[in-house]
């Protein structure tokens, strides 16, 4: 089960790009898609439909995804799909992330479940390292319900800080309902 699909890891390779400037990071709020985070500079909004195949059976989600990329090469994107097909949560969010490395090309070399504050509870998550040819990544999913986040921080090996790999996922924070 994936939830991601090719058009969002298109994206991290489009925003690879890098150039030496680092400026400040700006906050934005999505109150439709129930999220605040620190993102580069102000994302760009983007939506696919997919579709995923569960228990023989086809299911139709669209991705709502923001991206952000630093003058420094330093990427934040936040997606969110709502999952209408039954899931086991810890098995999805595994899915998920072994879905991201591999479709970005990149090794996970960390990986552990924590979860995320909703107002007063708690969601599952899971976060992650992987390492690419050309980027360090930190992934943080999140299943609240139905609603799935994706939170990928980037940053070019060898011509960034790492710290902006935690910037983006600290960043990130679930509004409450």
């Amino acid at each position: 089960m994936r939830t991601f699909g090719p058009a969002l890891f298109a994206l991290i390779f489009m925003a690879c790009a890098t150039s030496p400037a680092r400026a400040e990071w700006v906050s934005y709020s999505s109150k439709a898609y129930g999220f605040t985070a620190l993102f580069p500079k102000t994302p760009t909004a983007d939506s696919d439909k997919h579709v995923t195949t569960v228990a023989s059976k086809d299911y139709i989600f669209e991705t709502h995804q923001f991206t952000g990329r630093g003058a420094n090469g330093s990427l934040c994107i936040v997606a969110h799909s709502l999952e209408t097909w039954p899931m086991v949560v810890d098995e999805q969010l595994a899915s998920n992330r072994d879905s991201m490395a591999s479709n970005i090309g990149a090794t996970v070399t960390t990986s552990k479940s924590t979860t995320l504050a909703r107002g007063a509870s708690t969601v599952p998550a899971l976060l992650f390292d992987a390492a690419g040819a050309d980027y360090a990544f930190r992934t943080l999913e999140v299943i609240d319900g139905q609603s799935a986040y994706e939170v990928v921080a980037g940053v070019p090996i060898g011509n960034s800080d790492d710290s902006d790999l935690d910037r983006c996922i600290k960043g990130f924070s679930l509004t409450a309902k």
